[in-house]
């Protein structure tokens, strides 16, 4: 039988989440609300400080993706963390022992999401840093082969 009092269901909402709501603010504003859209370089250039979100390459949206479960399990998480702490110690309700046990259920869950994008990025930054490694090598070899030219 249902509880009478509360019923929530974990269901995601098409146009909803990490990925729609980036999307508007991107559309809105060209890019993160309240962050500059260039950067120095050091040297008096100023180069784009981030892509449009319509731009960026399909594989690095992945990792967005990842945290989109998130939103929608600590939404699950909220409403029967508040059916726990409004409990009525002082009788018994069956609801509020399932919505204890679905908070434990939704952070267990989101714990795992955490760990699986977390994972994600430390191979996404390994992977940068090996770029970056190579295009500082690249520059020292120029700077090292400009040395020996004007000497």
């Amino acid at each position: 039988m249902r509880d009478p009092y509360v019923h929530a269901e974990k269901t995601s909402l098409p146009g909803f989440g990490h990925k729609a709501i980036r999307a508007l603010i991107t559309d809105a504003v060209g890019g993160a609300p309240d962050l500059p859209k260039t950067a120095g370089t050091g040297c008096g250039l100023r180069r784009p400080l981030m892509l449009p979100y319509d731009q960026i390459p399909k594989e690095r949206l992945a990792v967005g993706d990842l945290a989109t479960p998130l939103d929608e399990e600590l939404g699950v998480l909220n409403v029967n963390l508040a059916m726990w702490m409004a409990r009525d110690d002082s009788k018994a309700d069956a609801s509020v022992v399932r919505a204890g046990n679905q908070v434990m259920d939704s952070i267990d869950a989101m714990l795992r999401q955490l760990h699986q994008l977390r994972a994600r990025m430390v191979a996404e930054r390994r992977e940068d840093q090996d770029i970056a490694a190579v295009r500082a090598d690249e520059l020292l070899a120029r700077a090292r082969q400009l040395q020996e030219d004007g000497q």
